[in-house]
């Protein structure tokens, strides 16, 4: 813009135009729900997952380590000691905990159920908070892990909120 008077253009009400706000306004909680199906690593270390979820689509994620607790009459409480990963179909990331309970039905399998805790993400779920209950898991054992231990795999269907 060019003026030929002296007096400023200029809106002092005006931000600074040379920068700009990438907030995308108010985070908003929208109901979510995920059917998982997933394996544990050889290794022990994990596990990997795949399914599809609202808000991500088809996804593939990690299940990080986590620990078992004996709460008795055959039923043990997992919980994660890191974050979870899931990878929506555009790439971006949606990290969670997970508090679950199994119940051995036999030798091989177990039902589970709890919640899964959002904890943040990377691109639009930056930030992400929320959780979904997980009813009516299904984990088989089908071998053994490389230290030993029970290797499985498991599916779930889930529902709760998620804020981002």
């Amino acid at each position: 813009m060019v003026s030929c008077s002296p007096e400023s253009t200029a809106d002092p009400a005006q931000k600074n135009l040379t920068t700009f706000d990438l907030t995308g306004g108010k985070d908003v909680t929208r109901p979510i729900s995920i059917v998982l199906e997933g394996m544990d690593n050889r290794d022990g270390s994990g596990g990997t997952t795949s399914g599809e979820m609202t808000h991500l689509g088809k996804f593939h994620g990690t299940v990080a380590p986590g620990s078992f607790e004996d709460a008795g009459n055959g039923s043990f409480i997992f919980t994660s000691l890191s974050d979870d990963t899931t990878v929506a179909a555009n790439g971006d990331v949606l990290f969670s905990r997970s508090l679950l309970v199994f119940v051995f039905i036999s030798q091989t399998q177990a039902t589970y159920s709890g919640t899964i805790t959002f904890v943040g993400g990377t691109g639009r779920f930056e930030g992400a908070t929320g959780s979904m209950q997980i009813d009516n898991g299904v984990y088989n054992i089908i071998g053994i892990d490389d230290l030993g231990g029970p290797m499985g795999e498991y599916s779930h269907k889930g529902a709760g909120t998620i804020t981002y």
